[in-house]
């Protein structure tokens, strides 16, 4: 993520308003009270964008394969690869999602060898 911000103010840092979560809202308003100028504009947009999949993300939660690909529109690989382990380690026996995470390792993880 290319952010030209300081990177870190207390325990909010701009890279926790620029991808989805529940959080968004909180975390831009602690994040203003502490930064001593506005929000750069390629912030509050990104911001905006990642409050929208969010809510995308919840609606498509109940299905795998729609979650995940709902998840690429952050365009971050990380977020991606995070939350669906995140997932797997909620349920270890979902057949389905250990399936699309080795798709996803195969396609995007240059140190895993199939």
């Amino acid at each position: 993520m290319d952010i030209s911000e300081p990177a870190n103010f207390g325990d909010y840092r701009p890279e926790d308003i620029c991808y989805p979560h529940f959080d968004l809202n909180k975390r831009r308003n602690a994040y203003e009270e502490k930064i001593s100028s506005l929000i750069p504009l390629k912030i509050i947009r990104r911001h905006e964008a990642m409050k929208k999949l969010y809510q995308k993300i919840k609606a498509v939660e109940k299905d795998e394969e729609k979650w995940i690909e709902t998840m690429f529109e952050s365009g971050d690989i990380e977020f991606v690869e995070h939350n669906i382990e995140y997932r797997i380690g909620k349920d270890l026996t979902n057949k389905k999602l250990w399936k699309l995470y080795i798709q996803f390792l195969k396609k995007y993880d240059k140190k895993v060898k199939f």
